[in-house]
Parts: structure tokens; sequence; C-alpha cells
């Protein structure tokens, strides 16, 4: 008994070093009144392990504001949402959880570290990474908010990658690291030349990481051993995005390459005019992503030809999210455009007050947008007079 009342101590303390004293009380009745109804969750950057920045709703422009959620920080990823409940963090060390009707704050948890990814949920856990003071990936139980677990993981400003019963992470002091999703156990890390800024993928059994070593690495998801690695003219800086047996990612060479998966072969490699920071969003054939030559390309994918072209007033640098008939396309110039997927042609646009540097997310037939001026958007089609 004594021995058990140790280790609650301990586990008590530890989870002091993760949330900060002051925080709010988890409402956990609260939280557990919500279901995982929807049939549409965003549980991931970029919505699935492959990475493909694809959603099946379908919603239809004009658009008005519904609501909007103010934090004291900028907000540079992407929003993960699933059973009414929005999830996202922000640079002032705050994790967030919403209402996604209302934007009402359900609760907020307080880090030891800047969050600048996204998160990622699987059935019972939330997984947050933190730096900036953090350096942590950390596991959260969803029904009461209790740390589960922590791991050291440096300088992480990639999403956290969840498959099978694992979480792969990369690191900016260039470690791609694969923990037991439940207890964060190490399974296997794998060391490259450079840090790592971009989120792994998964697609055929193979982990795919950038790193800023200029390489693309394939790694076997179980052991991590190497099976390939390609090397491009600059630093891998964009995501890589896993589709019909081909992996795209850019560089700051100013390309987007596309390589064959089971062999790493190029099969056509697509050059613009500034570096390439935008991981592709891909579906139907096309795939589209962003430069800093301020342009979204529309690319098809058997040949890598630009189908077309469309030109924001700055950088473009956050995926793209594609669903069956549009693309919305986040801008440094403040904007969100939407555009029609077949000919770019632009459908409706809004304006917050920050740079977009996260990717836009549909739940539930709205749009939920993450700006840098430290608000989160959520738009909803307009209803007819």
């Amino acid at each position: 008994m004594k021995i058990d009342s140790k280790l609650k101590l301990l586990s008590f303390f530890l989870a002091l070093t993760f949330f900060s004293s002051c925080g709010p009380k988890y409402p956990q009745k609260l939280i557990r009144s919500y279901g995982d109804g929807n049939d549409s969750p965003w549980t991931t950057y970029q919505g699935n392990e492959l990475r493909t920045s694809f959603s099946s709703e379908r919603i239809r422009p004009p658009l008005g504001l519904v609501w909007r959620f103010e934090t004291s920080a900028p907000i540079t990823a992407s929003p993960c949402i699933r059973g009414g409940l929005v999830y996202f963090g922000n640079l002032a060390k705050k994790l967030y959880i919403l209402d996604a009707k209302s934007g009402r704050k359900i609760t907020d948890l307080g880090l030891k570290g800047s969050v600048s990814s996204s998160c990622a949920l699987d059935d019972t856990l939330l997984f947050v990474a933190t730096e900036r003071g953090g350096d942590q990936l950390a596991a959260i139980n969803l029904k009461n908010g209790d740390r589960v677990w922590r791991q050291l993981a440096r300088d992480v400003s990639t999403s956290p990658l969840v498959f099978d019963d694992k979480v792969a992470i990369g690191t900016g002091d260039g470690y791609l690291l694969v923990f037991n999703s439940s207890r964060g156990d190490l399974i296997w890390r794998f060391k490259t030349a450079g840090g790592i800024i971009t989120s792994p993928a998964k697609g055929e059994e193979k982990i795919f990481c950038g790193s800023e070593d200029r390489h693309l690495y394939a790694l076997d998801t179980e052991s991590g051993e190497l099976l390939w690695k390609f090397k491009a003219g600059g630093s891998v800086s964009a995501d890589p995005t896993v589709s019909d047996s081909l992996v795209f990612f850019g560089s700051t060479d100013s390309c987007l390459y596309a390589l064959t998966v089971a062999e790493g072969r190029q099969l056509w490699r697509l050059k613009t005019g500034g570096e390439v920071f935008s991981s592709p969003a891909v579906v139907g054939g096309m795939l589209f992503f962003g430069s800093n030559d301020r342009k979204l390309y529309a690319v098809e994918i058997e040949k890598g030809t630009v189908l077309w072209t469309f030109e924001t007033g700055s950088l473009v640098q956050a995926p793209p999210l594609v669903t069956e008939d549009m693309v919305l396309c986040p801008s440094f110039d403040f904007h969100l455009y939407l555009l029609d997927r077949q000919t770019g042609k632009l459908l409706w646009k809004c304006r917050t007050d920050g740079m977009l540097k996260a990717s836009a997310v549909i739940y539930d037939r709205r749009i939920y947008l993450a700006s840098g001026d430290g608000h989160l958007y959520c738009f909803a089609p307009k209803s007819p007079k």
C-alpha cells in the first residue's frame, strides 16, 4: 500500500511538470457528455496518415462568419475535431477545447511549452507536442485531462503521426521518434543529418520523413530500418504526401518532387518560382500545393503537368484543403481563398487579421480556420433568403 501511494504521489507531481498549476479544472462530466457521432472527424494533421488533405464533405459559398474565438497568441496549426469538440494549441502554451457549434470554450490546459503544430487523436488519447521550454511529446486522456505519459522530443515543430498502436514525431535535432501510443515506450528512433521540420506520413508500411539534410527518407514502420533515401536540391521543407504508390514533397530548391513509394525513383520534378513549404493535397489524379512565389499550383499527377495556377498576395505555405469540387487555399496575405477545383476560378474569399500558416479544416459543413491573429474562425454557408 505504501509503494502504491508513493507511485500515485509521484504521478501527480510528474503531471504538474507538464500542465501549469493555474489552469482550470478539466470538466470531466461535460467532456463525457459529447459523443463521437459525426461520420467525418478530422483527427490528425492533413486528415489522415497519408497526409492527403482531402475532405469528403460538401460545402458551397457564399459563407458567413458563425463565431470567432480569441486566444492570447498566434495559432500556427490547424485544429482536430471530433464528437462536436475542437482541439488546438497556440504559442502561449495553451491547449484549448471548444464546442464546435458555438465556439464556447469547454476548457483550456496550460502547458510548459508552446504549441506550433497540430495535435492528433486516437480513441482515448490526445497527442500534443510542445517546444520552447516544453520540448516533449505528451499523451493526454480525453476523458479526464490526465497526462498519461510524456517523452522528451527536442524542438518539435511537426505534428504527430498516429498509426496502429504507435505515434511518431520528428524533432529539430534530427530524430524521427516512434513510441508505443498507450504507454509512451520508445520503440525505435532514426537519426538524420539535419533537423526534421516536416511531419511524417505513412503509406504502404513505410514512414516518410524529410530532413534539412536535403533527403527524404523511407523507413520500415515496424523496425525503423532505412529502406531508401532520395536527395533533393535543398532542404525537404514540405510534409510528404502519399497517394497511388507515389510520394510527393517540396523543397527549398523551389521544386515539388514525385517519387515512387516502392524504391524512391523520381517520376517527375516541378520547378516553381519560390521555395516550397506547402504540402500537397491530392484527389482524383490531381494535386495542389503552394509556393513562396505566392501561387497555388494545380498539377496533373501522372506527368507533373501544371493545369492552372492562382496567385495570392503573399507566400502560400499552408497545405491546401481539397474537396470533390473545391480547393481551400490559405495565404500569408491574411486571406482564405475558395477556388473551383477544375479551373482555379475564385468562388469566395475572407480576410483575417493575421497570416494564415495553417490549413483550413471542414467539419459538419463548416470551415474552421486558425490565424496568426490569435483567433480560431468558424464559417458556414449562408442560408438562402
